[in-house]
């Protein structure tokens, strides 16, 4: 029985890693599908209007200067500033700075974001869901269309950090918690001592209401707004 207790939480372990894994692979194959990613040059951006030049101005700037916030090269005669740009989307230049070290290309890395975001929406919106309780089978399946909403697509590359929506369901589980009264931390006593841990049921996850501040700020300005309307 003891040898059990042991074997029965990594084969939960591997099953749970197994699902998500599978729930990534399925969103990103369907993603390079519907785009038609093997007609496509991937060191040319997908989109090339609009916004789109903002987001290449300054995954450019990363490249060449380690973060966007300062660009020598635009600006003359002194340089771009984006000190007082209303943004503080940390977490998607940090994202974008990983990617240029893999190949420092601003039309790959916009590219490469983009296709990623498939699987990150779908594996974020199936941890929100189990984390509802939601059962294997529809959880899957709801995860999928979530990462496939029209709104992807009409964002797009034009809009990048807001086609990047995948901390949206992390929040929404935590607007849900807050709605049920539930708390986020629960106390146990394993050994006799007091310990803290946070309550994620069925995740293993930090509070994903922590990275929300490195977003882009619409998302969690409308959080903002559900949470008091709750």
């Amino acid at each position: 029985m003891a040898l059990q207790a042991k074997v029965m939480p990594v084969r939960g372990t591997c099953t749970t890693l197994l699902l998500y894994v599978l729930t990534a692979v399925i969103a990103l194959t369907a993603a390079c599908v519907v785009m038609k990613v093997w007609r496509a040059d991937l060191t040319v951006p997908f989109s090339y209007g609009h916004d789109s030049f903002v987001f290449l101005t300054w995954i450019k700037g990363v490249i060449d200067n380690g973060w966007w916030l300062t660009n020598p090269y635009l600006g003359s005669p002194l340089q771009a500033e984006m000190h007082d740009f209303p943004q503080n989307a940390s977490l998607h230049f940090l994202v974008v700075k990983g990617l240029a070290w893999v190949r420092p290309d601003a039309g790959f890395v916009c590219n490469v974001y983009f296709l990623a975001s498939f699987p990150l929406a779908a594996v974020t919106a199936l941890a929100a869901l189990r984390g509802m309780r939601m059962s294997v089978g529809p959880a899957m399946a709801g995860s999928i269309l979530y990462a496939f909403v029209p709104y992807h697509f009409w964002r797009g590359e034009t809009h990048l950090f807001l086609s990047t929506y995948y901390l949206i369901p992390l929040l929404g589980l935590v607007i849900i918690w807050l709605a049920r009264g539930e708390p986020f931390l629960v106390v146990r006593r394993p050994t006799g001592r007091i310990g803290l841990e946070l309550r994620t049921p069925r995740l293993s996850l930090p509070s994903p209401s922590a990275a929300h501040p490195f977003d882009f700020p619409y998302y969690s300005l409308f959080a903002a707004f559900f949470h008091k309307l709750y």
